[in-house]
């Protein structure tokens, strides 16, 4: 079977996007027999060596890269072109099934399904059908999205969900569709040693809302004064000043780091000398319902414990007390007793650790493709 995956971001980059795009491809390269991997080229040299240089990955014979120049930064343009040669490789007969992660391309998707008689599939990363359960009402850009999902997802072959919660909400709107669960995926489990383990971790963007600022909180009302932590994350030399300078007002420096952004060999070490992860994420509609953060996918997968707000999206992922605990979201006190009691307990983390590594296990981006595969399959 041979898929094309048609994906808007420009490859490489620090983008979340291209990280699961990337592993995806990789995923589905091991169950396919041909994957069509189509971004916007932001590179020079060859795929190979973006997979080596940037992912530490070698790139598989049936991987098909198809790398288009951006042009005009325009995604109107981009669609019309693989539209284009989506159609030359779908008569030629090497394509049986299409995938978009992009809505504003499902106008191209439904009309190479009713020319070609093609199935069609969209793997949604979000939900903009209905936008009365959000705070803040949709902007231009994300109501013309609205619009592409009310009129085309009715006739796609299927859609692709990353989250329960994400996919009952889609089930409300569109009960007549099919639906397939296919979670975020980890590349490899990695052994755990503990003898190495000392950080609290979050990795992340250092926006606000994302809840860093809960974690430093929390820290200084941590009882253990022997806590180092890890910030990784900080798009560029200003805004990790902007927090180096914070850790200095609040009397944290001496136990905090903030690395910037980090390869993955870099992410990986530091990784191997995290005991606990953390996921302070805020109590917003976008993350009770349809965030499926690549942060823990890492923490699980090198038996990292959780520490994580308590939502929807995220209880469908980690098994209380088993893999992770809960604090309430936005609550640095809360966090901070969960924090201290779980260091407290190192015979517990082990345990922990050790459900965590079985739970990645599940989770592997193969097993996802396969479960992709068996969803096509059916149709």
């Amino acid at each position: 079977m041979n898929i094309a995956y048609i994906h808007t971001g420009k490859w490489p980059s620090n983008s979340p996007s291209i990280t699961f795009t990337t592993y995806n491809a990789l995923g589905a390269a091991e169950v396919f027999d041909f994957f069509y991997f189509f971004i916007k080229k932001n590179y020079r040299g060859s795929a190979e060596e973006v997979f080596r240089d940037n992912f530490n990955q070698c790139k598989p014979p049936n991987l098909i890269m198809c790398p288009l120049k951006n042009i005009f930064n325009s995604n109107k343009i981009y669609f019309h072109r693989v539209a284009g040669i989506l159609s030359g490789l779908i008569k030629q007969g090497k394509l049986n099934a299409l995938i978009t992660r992009n809505p504003g391309f499902l106008p191209f998707l439904i009309n190479l399904n009713q020319k070609y008689n093609i199935p069609v599939f969209y793997e949604t990363h979000d939900f903009f059908t209905d936008d009365s359960g959000r705070h803040k009402k949709f902007n231009r850009h994300q109501k013309k999205y609205q619009v592409l999902e009310q009129k085309f997802i009715p006739n796609l072959s299927g859609v692709i969900c990353l989250q329960k919660p994400q996919m009952n909400l889609y089930k409300k709107y569109y009960p007549g569709q099919r639906f397939v669960l296919a979670r975020t995926g980890v590349h490899q489990v990695s052994p755990a040693d503990f003898k190495l383990r000392k950080y609290l971790t979050y990795i992340g963007s250092l926006d606000q809302h994302k809840g860093v600022g809960t974690v430093l909180e929390a820290v200084k009302m941590c009882s253990r004064t022997d806590l180092e932590v890890l910030i990784i994350g900080g798009k560029h030399r200003q805004e990790i000043e902007h927090w180096e300078r914070k850790l200095v007002n609040n009397c944290l420096s001496s136990r905090v780091t903030v690395t910037g952004w980090i390869n993955k060999n870099r992410l990986s070490h530091y990784l191997n000398q995290t005991l606990l992860g953390v996921i302070p994420l805020e109590d917003s509609f976008f993350n009770r319902y349809l965030t499926s953060p690549l942060k823990l996918f890492d923490y699980l997968s090198h038996g990292i414990p959780v520490i994580a707000s308590d939502l929807n999206s995220l209880r469908d992922i980690i098994d209380e007390n088993r893999t992770g605990v809960f604090f309430k979201p936005g609550d640095p006190e809360n966090l901070a007793l969960e924090i201290d009691r779980l260091y407290s307990d190192k015979e517990q983390l082990i345990t922990m650790s050790n459900h965590a590594r079985a739970r990645a296990g599940e989770l592997t981006w193969k097993k996802r493709s396969e479960i992709i595969r068996d969803f096509i399959n059916e149709f």
